[in-house]
């Protein structure tokens, strides 16, 4: 582990420990570390499962950098598109503006009761628009996929950053990130 990665987890666990203390009840003899300490062992006592509630209550870590539309869910994007009546190239796996015509889907079709056809389409959508199921080869990267989905799921028509930012911030509180 690099030098920077083990202060950021000696950081962590600092602030952790913190939060666990502040549930401890306090004894005017000890001090904070003594008490963090104290809770630490007692879960640590009963093995790793009790390690697992312990943990979880402490804050997480933020976000350094981030484009809100690649911290978007690619469900949500689909879904928008159908809002907006936008069509999808099932070929280059992006969305386009209508009329759909014969090769386009409309994005609607990929919500609700959905074919087989349509589900596939849908799944290989999501896998263009995210890192999901995705597996290196020595042609292209992660970095390489990554950087390909904004290209996959630009052309919503409408503008939807409100519902965006609404669904980050949603999930990183449900995730307990501070």
């Amino acid at each position: 582990m690099r030098t920077p990665a083990r202060l950021f987890a000696c950081l962590s666990l600092i602030s952790a420990a913190s939060v666990a203390l502040a549930q401890a009840p306090a004894s005017p003899s000890s001090t904070p570390e003594a008490r963090a300490a104290l809770a630490f062992q007692a879960a640590e006592r009963n093995g790793p499962l009790a390690l697992q509630p312990f943990l979880a209550g402490f804050p997480k870590g933020a976000d350094l950098h981030v484009h809100l539309s690649g911290a978007v869910y690619a469900e949500t994007f689909i879904r928008e598109a159908a809002a907006d009546s936008v069509c999808v190239d099932p070929v280059a796996l992006k969305f386009v503006k209508p009329p759909c015509g014969d090769k386009l889907v409309p994005a609607a079709a990929l919500s609700g009761n959905m074919t087989p056809a349509n589900q596939e389409l849908c799944d290989r959508l999501i896998d263009a628009f995210s890192m999901r199921s995705f597996v290196p080869i020595p042609s292209w990267s992660g970095h390489d996929q990554f950087f390909s989905t904004f290209d996959h799921f630009r052309g919503l028509k409408g503008n939807h950053t409100s519902e965006w930012v609404d669904e980050v911030a949603s999930r990183a509180a449900a995730q307990n990130e501070e």
